[in-house]
């Protein structure tokens, strides 16, 4: 049980709520009270009553400005993303400001639209855009969503298009090559850690999280990995561990023992190693020639053995197949584009 003591909107006296259950479910409360008595000055707030003016007297007196700030204080909590969608919407709250838009019904496509042309012109790139774009698009949910509404329209956000650009990859030949030259480096952990994501297609900081507890079955011939992931639901899953990988991590546990990470390096120093690999193998000026590559390169392996693009999306735990799909444009894939006039043509390939 907890109990919720507010103060109240001047002449209304005090707000004492009595929740029993969980903390969690007295801390919602406590947040609903303390954004309507923002917002409308009084909780409960009756069906229909306006939101009150702004007491700032360096902000226009309209309900936009309390919607986002209550929408920033409330609406991704605790979730991942919290701190950079706060900050966009923030970002959108003065842009409109700045067009004199006093309430949220007044925001219109045209405002969206011209927002969108002067993010371009300040150099931000199509996600960043869409970053925004998705701020902006929860916080307009989250006011047409609430009793009563904020918003009587619910405005429909855009998402910019983002152009189709081949990405670069690691092709197979290359491996061996580039696993020697970081030998001679000196790079041992990136030695293993290239070829390792090359044949399981993990995130670079899931690899690092590796343990040897994480590996099941490594003497027989189902091996399987738990993938430590949190990026999304679907990270964190079970899937199987191929051969190749396999002798990898046998290998690391044998030399480095099971109580050490499988591959015991930091992230800042794996991104020095692979730009000093990148200069050297004349890839610096490949843009998507990163970490991420290698994950690529997996899901274009998977493709050549015949595993299908929902499989591949399991694999690398995608929620969407057009994600997968994504990893599959790749620069200079030669072999794929020779697949295909086989098959136009009828012939084996």
């Amino acid at each position: 049980m907890a109990v919720i003591d507010r103060k109240n909107a001047p002449g209304a006296g005090r707000i004492k709520k009595v929740v029993t259950g969980e903390r969690s479910k007295a801390e919602d409360v406590e947040r609903e009270i303390i954004g309507s008595l923002k917002t409308f000055g009084m909780w409960p707030v009756p069906p229909g009553t306006p939101p009150k003016a702004s007491s700032d007297p360096y902000r226009p007196r309209n309900n936009l400005t309390e919607t986002f700030d209550l929408a920033c204080s409330s609406l991704w909590v605790a979730q991942r993303t919290e701190r950079v969608s706060v900050f966009f919407a923030r970002e959108w709250r003065d842009w409109f400001t700045s067009e004199h838009v006093t309430s949220m019904d007044a925001i219109t496509t045209a405002h969206i639209e011209k927002a969108i042309a002067t993010f371009r012109t300040r150099g931000n790139k199509p996600s960043t855009i869409n970053s925004k774009l998705s701020a902006l698009r929860g916080v307009i949910a989250f006011a047409y969503s609430r009793t009563p509404k904020l918003m009587t329209n619910l405005l429909m956000v855009p998402t910019v298009t983002k152009p189709v650009v081949p990405k670069w990859w690691l092709r197979p030949e290359w491996v061996p090559p580039l696993v020697e030259l970081a030998m001679r480096e000196g790079m041992d952990v990136m030695a293993d850690y290239i070829p390792f994501i090359v044949f399981t297609g993990l995130r670079v900081e899931e690899a690092l999280r590796l343990y040897p507890k994480d590996f099941a079955g490594l003497d027989s011939d189902k091996p399987t990995i738990k993938v430590p992931g949190s990026k999304t639901k679907s990270s964190e899953a079970t899937v199987p561990l191929f051969k190749e990988a396999a002798m990898i991590v046998k290998k690391r546990i044998a030399r480095q023992g099971d109580r050490l990470a499988i591959f015991p390096i930091g992230y800042p120093t794996m991104a020095d190693q692979w730009a000093k690999l990148r200069e050297l193998s004349e890839w610096h000026n490949e843009t998507t020639c990163t970490l991420k590559a290698l994950r690529r390169t997996f899901a274009k392996i998977a493709n050549d053995r015949g595993l299908g693009g929902f499989d591949i999306m399991k694999l690398l735990r995608h929620t969407s197949i057009n994600t997968t799909q994504g990893y599959l444009t790749l620069t200079g894939d030669e072999a794929d584009v020779e697949r295909l006039r086989s098959r136009f043509e009828g012939r084996p390939h």
